[in-house]
């Protein structure tokens, strides 16, 4: 593929930040980079490859399957790709699925199931631009996306990894599906056919009504505030919403559909770049508690530098609009996770007795996570909602005879 053609290829389609971001990040750790660069696909591996595909398939003929091969060549013209394509039955397999190994100009695709006999022409043309669209994702860019994903693929496998590069890996693939489908639309220069295709092989039906599965994926998302919890590809609902959008319009899909695959910030599943993002507003959230020349105790900042080897608080004033959207904006369990970043505050240091629990409890209640917090409290207190309204209340009563200069922070509307 030519440089002109490569660039012509992305105007049409749309690459996604996500893929770029990921990218970008493992270019500028040069050395992990450069080895992955340099690491090919080895011979005996190409080979073991092959010879799994041959014992296990039927491999099929342009000669028997002359209309399956008059769709790949199509394809391949439509997408400017010069991949030599070889078409294969898995062989004692019910599951209706669609696979794709590539070898450097090789696509080598598997059908497994009935699928060749239950889609129609036109959706077999948008299966087959699908699987050859992962082909395609790995030559554009001058082939820097199959690099990023050997590499995070290898690392979302390592045992040893951290937990973020298996949530990372998993968005990358989640969006690549969705460039695929692109790929399947531009080609299709239609979104109805593609949907159907997707339908038919979740479902196995052999009728599809497109429209109608439209409207039940835009009802599901009407009601729906998870994003994407599949390992691999997104929902068929999501998926199909993406191609509504994408033949609305390509230039906005990803800030469409990025809810949809990012989800919010939850600490329990945190990518690459949310973990970066949760670790800065953590720094902003333990400045804001101890904001109060009151709270910076020694054990209080012995435990914030636990945090953060180099805290401190640069008592410049807190934006507290920005940290209540970024509140509103994260998952229940980044709520519980910032609820006991304030219980630890509430407890650690006992000289100053009921004051820091009056604190953090008028910290939870200006931030919108007072329900969330005083249900903690309570769990963690081992306190009756009785016992607790009664230690409430005598901490408030403490908090109050404090100078409004040392309750400024508390005063935001």
């Amino acid at each position: 593929m030519n440089q002109s053609t490569e660039t012509s290829l992305q105007r049409s389609l749309p690459t996604f930040n996500y893929h770029k971001k990921i990218r970008d990040y493992f270019k500028s750790r040069s050395k992990t980079w450069q080895w992955f660069k340099d690491e090919k696909v080895k011979s005996h591996q190409i080979d073991a490859l092959k010879s799994s595909l041959l014992k296990n398939t039927y491999r099929l003929d342009r000669d028997s399957h002359f209309d399956l091969f008059k769709v790949s060549d199509q394809v391949c013209e439509n997408l400017n790709l010069t991949a030599q394509v070889t078409f294969y039955q898995e062989q004692n397999s019910i599951q209706d699925n669609c696979a794709i190994s590539i070898i450097e100009d090789e696509a080598h695709i598997v059908f497994s199931g009935n699928l060749l006999e239950l889609l129609d022409e036109r959706q077999l043309t948008a299966l087959i631009a699908h699987e050859l669209g992962h082909f395609l994702f790995f030559k554009i860019e001058n082939g820097e996306f199959e690099i990023t994903q050997r590499i995070i693929l290898a690392l979302a496998n390592d045992s040893q990894s951290d937990p973020v590069f298996v949530e990372t890996a998993r968005k990358f693939q989640l969006f690549l599906e969705l460039f695929c489908d692109a790929c399947s639309f531009q080609v299709c220069r239609e979104h109805y056919s593609v949907i159907q295709c997707l339908v038919k092989v979740s479902t196995g039906l052999k009728r599809v009504n497109a429209q109608s599965y439209l409207d039940q994926a835009k009802e599901i998302l009407q009601g729906e505030e998870n994003s994407s919890l599949n390992t691999t590809h997104p929902e068929t609902y999501i998926r199909t919403f993406a191609l509504d959008q994408l033949s609305r319009s390509a230039h906005n899909l990803e800030e469409v559909i990025k809810p949809l695959i990012i989800g919010k910030i939850d600490v329990n599943n945190l990518d690459l770049f949310q973990q970066k993002e949760l670790s800065s507003f953590t720094y902003q959230f333990l400045e804001f508690i101890l904001l109060p020349e009151w709270m910076r105790t020694s054990r209080n900042m012995t435990h914030a530098s636990s945090f953060f080897s180099k805290f401190y608080v640069s008592n410049e004033k807190q934006e507290v609009n920005s940290i209540k959207k970024f509140i509103n904006d994260a998952a229940i369990g980044t709520h519980n996770y910032l609820c006991y970043v304030l219980l630890d505050f509430s407890k650690l240091d006992a000289d100053l007795e009921l004051l820091p629990l009056a604190h953090t409890l008028e910290i939870a209640n200006l931030l919108g996570i007072k329900e969330e917090y005083e249900r903690i409290v309570r769990k963690e207190y081992q306190l009756t909602i009785r016992e607790f309204k009664s230690l409430k209340d005598e901490a408030m009563k403490d908090l109050n005879k404090l100078s409004q200069e040392q309750r400024s922070i508390y005063d935001h509307e």
